[in-house]
């Protein structure tokens, strides 16, 4: 076949061929090649012929050709595909997003070859002039040839691992350094003219792919053409059909490996996040870069609450039957984390303090992880450094910045946003809360906790503790009993702090604490709160006395009976809490035990002895050395802060040796 030269070997298979020929007919003519007929098709592709079996073409003859030559020309004629390169207006997304996996599997498999006939750097540097020439030759190349070099050097991770020091490594180094620099130009010259919404697509993708290689000067070359272009990103990972589509991704019946064949961004959602705080992290203008963030936040808000809608919670919270499509809702969440980290490391690194947008932001934020809080139920915050690093950080921010003396005058930024949590609540009275919801409601509790300085004390007085303490005496479910108490708990601290005396209420306080314990509450919990209840009633005789008074009734009524098993999530893993007692009464025990060292000095004596009274019902020999070396520790605990109320304590356990001896 004329017009397709051929490689030296091509050109000696085709030459013996020509000579038996004549020899067999005396008639002169080229035998088409099996390569002729492969660049044929692939430049005139045959009505049978599709982009499956292009692609096809291409993964099962690169890694065969022997000849430097024909994988250049390969190269070459691949890049006159109509298929995929017929012109600007014509390209199909996600065949070209194939091709980044399709030239990095070639790459992968060629550099795996253990006996090549061409050598894997000479194969290499084929594929970059092929490139190198089509560029040169064609003004429409840049679009083309992006793909193609994002999957060469997309396996440049998977090279270093499978080799790190191949043959001609230092060589090797430096066609991805030509391919690299040959990339981040042509995206330069893209940007800077009129491209369709499907090739910026695809070098927004590209560049995604390889985020971690980009050169930072061409980042902000990029952003100065096009300084929307981290808001194009979130635009393209949240509303596009290549992308979650507002969640019709998970929501849909659609199979979980179809979203995925059929939605090509998500497989790269980590790494568009990555880009998008690469592109963020060197933004030119800083109020310019805030008001885009602003806007992108805006957009992943309205897909939070969409998902989590009354509507769409139901399909949400059925998805963790469904393993696969549950995976999908899990990096979601992930990518949005570290979408997330980019900002506030923003907003830390480039402003001195906080201001009005900035503070939009934090509580933005804040709003979308309080729609997505059943997905960090289910995976649990142990071990994950950057949401709970995201989450401290803005509720550190909006506490010390969020309230009236912050920024802005009138109510509180902080008092604001709580107040768009309650209304995004369901009605609190209802027999069933779904487990989105209960979600939603314990992060909003952890949310107050966190930032209370902030909040206007008249809107917790009227609004918050009201629905608090309904909260309480429901007893809705675990997770919102805990942070209910640990809200109160707080609050209770604060107004201690501004009236300089206990309330009246920590009684009432206490007691449903103790009721909730074990159903609701683990005894480290229970004890927790309630030690630090009795810390704020230290200042209050009387109340003090009322407490320890409560605490000794309920341990002496209390059976034997052994303590449920407790377990809590950890990395997305269940894990059995380990707790010191084994049952109600004795965990009472303990916590009156935990109580002596606030005892009144003309006291102690008298409840060291309800407390031995108490030991004397206790059976289990594990269960009584536990609480009698408690009780010593608290005895040493009175001694180091108070030493005559210590010294009447050490008196009393000596006094009891013998005593002490029968039960040791």
């Amino acid at each position: 076949m004329n017009g397709y030269p051929l490689g030296r070997e091509g050109s000696k298979i085709a030459s013996m061929q020509q000579l038996s020929s004549i020899g067999a007919y005396s008639y002169n003519y080229k035998i088409p090649t099996e390569l002729d007929y492969l660049f044929h098709d692939i430049v005139q592709p045959q009505p049978s012929t599709d982009s499956d079996k292009i692609v096809s073409y291409l993964v099962h003859y690169y890694p065969k050709l022997k000849n430097a030559d024909n994988v250049k020309l390969l190269t070459q004629q691949f890049l006159k595909c109509p298929l995929f390169f017929k012109n600007q207006t014509s390209v199909d997304f996600n065949d070209s997003y194939r091709l980044v996996e399709c030239y990095k599997f070639i790459i992968d498999t060629k550099f795996q070859v253990s006996v090549p006939s061409i050598s894997f750097y000479d194969f290499y540097a084929a594929i970059y002039e092929g490139i190198r020439f089509a560029v040169l030759v064609d003004d429409e190349a840049s679009w083309k040839v992006l793909p193609i070099i994002a999957g060469c050097l997309s396996s440049k991770q998977s090279r270093n691992e499978y080799n790190t020091f191949p043959k001609n490594s230092q060589s090797i180094k430096n066609i991805d350094k030509m391919l690299l620099e040959l990339f981040q130009n042509l995206v330069l010259r893209l940007f800077s003219q009129s491209i369709t919404e499907e090739i910026l697509s695809l070098a927004i993708t590209c560049l995604a792919c390889i985020h971690d290689m980009l050169d930072k000067t061409y980042l902000i070359q990029y952003l100065r053409l096009k300084p929307d272009l981290p808001q194009i990103i979130i635009t393209l990972l949240i509303l596009s059909p290549k992308g979650l589509s507002m969640g019709e991704s998970f929501l849909g019946s659609s199979n979980y490996f179809d979203v995925l064949k059929q939605r090509p961004v998500l497989r790269q959602m980590n790494r568009f996040a990555f880009l998008h705080n690469n592109l963020l992290s060197v933004y030119p203008n800083t109020e310019l870069c805030l008001q885009q963030v602003q806007h992108e936040l805006n957009l992943m808000q309205n897909y939070s609450a969409h998902i989590t809608s009354a509507v769409n919670s139901p399909i949400l919270q059925n998805l963790t039957d469904d393993p696969d499509k549950w995976l999908l809702v899990k990096y979601n969440f992930f990518a949005f984390i570290i979408i997330f980290e980019g900002i506030t490391m923003r907003i830390l690194n480039h402003l001195s303090a906080p201001n009005s947008t900035s503070l939009l932001i934090n509580q933005s934020i804040i709003k979308c992880l309080f729609h997505l809080s059943f997905i960090t139920d289910q995976i649990g915050t142990g071990g994950f450094e950057t949401l709970n690093f995201v989450i401290q950080v803005n509720n550190d921010i909006l506490s010390k910045f969020g309230g009236k003396n912050g920024v802005g005058v009138g109510v509180s930024v902080s008092t604001k946003m709580i107040d768009h949590m309650t209304m995004e609540l369901p009605p609190l009275d209802v027999q069933y809360i779904s487990s989105v919801n209960q979600s939603k409601i314990s992060f909003m509790l952890q949310t107050i906790e966190a930032i209370l300085p902030s909040i206007d004390l008249d809107y917790m007085n009227t609004k918050i503790v009201g629905m608090v303490e309904y909260l309480l005496n429901s007893n809705k479910c675990n997770c919102i009993i805990e942070s209910t108490h640990s809200l109160m708990l707080a609050f209770s601290s604060l107004l201690l702090t501004l009236n300089g005396k206990a309330d009246d209420r920590m009684l009432l306080y206490a007691s449903r604490t103790i009721l909730h314990f074990p159903e609701y509450l683990s005894q480290t919990q229970m004890i927790s709160i309630i030690s630090q209840v009795a810390q704020l009633c230290e200042s209050d005789p009387i109340l003090l006395s009322a407490l320890l008074d409560m605490v000794h009734s309920q341990a002496y009524t209390s059976g034997m009976s052994p303590l449920p098993v407790r377990t809590i999530q950890i990395n997305g893993k269940t894990e059995i809490v380990k707790e010191k007692y084994f049952t109600r009464k004795v965990a009472l025990i303990g916590l009156l035990i935990s109580l002596v060292h606030l005892i009144d000095i003309n006291e102690i004596t008298l409840w060291l002895d309800r407390i031995k009274n108490l030991l004397g019902k206790v059976s289990g020999e594990r269960d009584i050395i536990n609480l009698w070396d408690a009780l010593w520790s608290e005895i040493l605990l009175c001694n180091k802060y108070n030493q005559q109320k210590g010294q009447l304590a050490l008196n009393w356990w000596w006094n009891q040796t013998e005593r002490l001896q029968s039960y040791l």
